[in-house]
């Protein structure tokens, strides 16, 4: 298979979904706890994942699996207990055995809070890095399909 060429510049939304600031997710100063960020970052992107028909239950199963390898967060603005967010999720970058997501937190029009997420497809019985699943690949180019 001939390597693919990194896709760059997310474009179209894959997935939106509302989240709302709970206690559990804020510091002793009532904001948005950093590592709980992250850790709704990567929930936006297995509620995806499961309305493509691909929940991570089962992924985790196959030949392949797809860790991740690398997140990086940025907070533009404070984000408080009971802020009410809309999260979206696209695809930053595309390449043969790896790939990475972002999601952005907006707060009514003003962009809160982003997070890149890299996987990378290795085999489950080596840890050895290879291809993407095709299943992925087209999930993550086609996201008219995805939402069904």
């Amino acid at each position: 298979m001939s390597e693919r060429k990194p896709q760059s510049r997310a474009v179209k939304v894959l997935h939106s979904t509302p989240l709302k600031v709970r206690l559990a997710d804020t510091d002793a100063a009532g904001r948005l706890y950093f590592a709980a960020w992250l850790q709704k970052a990567h929930e936006v992107f297995e509620e995806w994942m499961d309305r493509c028909g691909l929940p991570l239950s089962r992924l985790v199963k196959m030949p392949v699996i797809i860790p991740v390898v690398e997140c990086r967060a940025e907070y533009r603005l404070p984000v408080l207990l009971g802020d009410a967010l809309e999260c979206s999720l696209t695809l930053h970058e595309l390449r043969e055995k790896s790939f990475t997501v972002e999601i952005t937190a907006r707060r009514e029009s003003a962009t809160v809070a982003t997070a890149q997420i890299t996987h990378v497809a290795v085999q489950r019985q080596t840890g050895s890095p290879c291809t993407l699943p095709e299943i992925i690949v087209k999930k993550l180019q086609n996201p008219s399909s995805s939402d069904s």
